[in-house]
């Protein structure tokens, strides 16, 4: 394994990084583990993680889109949203900021960091999946680790009944985790970077402009390609 693959630094501890909160998906190339999708404390600002679980790729497989509190809270909204909606089989929510290309070079608009998509398959399960520049996508059934829910006949629900079931889990842990741990875990912010972004902001994989001083485009903005809708890229 190479050094590049090899560096990689970590997010700040919380209780957001206890192992039971991440949500398992399916196991991926390479990897002896499920994927796992979470989120995460980043800097006063919230991590949405997805782990290949492949420790043999680039920041140990680990995929992120740092997002405000806010933003966080609007995916999780989007979730409850088609747990409301059982007409509704698929809702989007786009997490937008502005791109640095380098000292003084900003987008002229909010660019697209990531795409975050919930949706039923064919099953009526309800799923979650990031897509992005750079990132993996993986389709994530809303689960519960190892308990289950079962019928007044002690069996258990059916699949689509235990998916939407859990995403009320996984939304309900989260939109009450989240402000505590930011409350807790709360720094002042760093003196602005005068080449974008605030100082500090490292770890997990993608950042897509998220709050550094580079990306993966250079060159200044004018050149820079058109954020791409990720609708036809995805398997969801």
């Amino acid at each position: 394994m190479s050094n590049a693959k090899r560096k990689f630094t970590p997010r700040e501890k919380s209780y957001l990084s206890e192992f039971t909160l991440g949500m398992q998906g399916p196991v991926q190339n390479g990897a002896q583990f499920p994927a796992e999708f979470r989120m995460a404390f980043a800097a006063n600002k919230v991590a949405i993680q997805v782990e290949t679980k492949n420790r043999d790729a680039k920041n140990f497989g680990r995929f992120e889109v740092v997002v405000p509190y806010m933003s966080a809270i609007g995916i999780l909204n989007t979730i409850d949203l088609l747990i409301q909606d059982k007409n509704r089989n698929k809702a989007q929510y786009r997490v937008k900021d502005f791109v640095f290309f380098g000292p003084g070079n900003k987008s002229d608009a909010p660019m697209v960091k990531g795409t975050l998509t919930v949706g039923r398959d064919t099953e009526g399960c309800l799923y979650i999946g990031l897509s992005g520049k750079d990132i993996t996508p993986i389709k994530f059934i809303f689960s519960l680790k190892h308990d289950e829910l079962t019928n007044d006949q002690g069996e258990p629900v059916n699949a689509a009944e235990m998916a939407e079931f859990a995403a009320k889990v996984f939304v309900e842990t989260y939109k009450g985790l989240l402000p505590v741990v930011m409350a807790l875990h709360y720094k002042e912010p760093e003196p602005k970077n005068p080449a974008g972004g605030n100082g500090g902001q490292q770890g997990g994989g993608n950042s897509y402009g998220g709050g550094r001083g580079n990306s993966n485009y250079g060159g200044n903005r004018n050149n820079a390609p058109a954020p791409k809708d990720f609708d036809d890229d995805i398997p969801f």
